[in-house]
């Protein structure tokens, strides 16, 4: 891993270079959640209210919600 996590009150927030962003529980450390993408997640994400954004190395900027669900991406035109 390469990214900073990021942690909320119940959740540490990362991505990895196996091309999948988790949400583990910051307490248990059980895993919630995971996204896959097409590339290796090595950028810090960052959250504004109940949403997080996170780059890939497959060129798209992401927008998941706090639960896990894939809010939408966008191709930055970038490898």
């Amino acid at each position: 891993m390469f990214a900073s996590p990021l942690i909320t009150n119940d959740l540490v927030l990362v991505g990895s270079l196996d091309h999948f962003f988790y949400a583990i529980d910051r307490h248990s450390g059980e895993l919630k959640w995971r996204i896959k993408t097409g590339g290796h997640v090595d950028s810090s994400a960052a959250r504004h209210g109940d949403t997080l954004y996170f780059g890939s190395d497959d060129g798209l900027l992401y927008a998941v919600s706090m639960d896990g669900e894939m809010l939408w991406n966008l191709d930055t035109g970038a490898p």
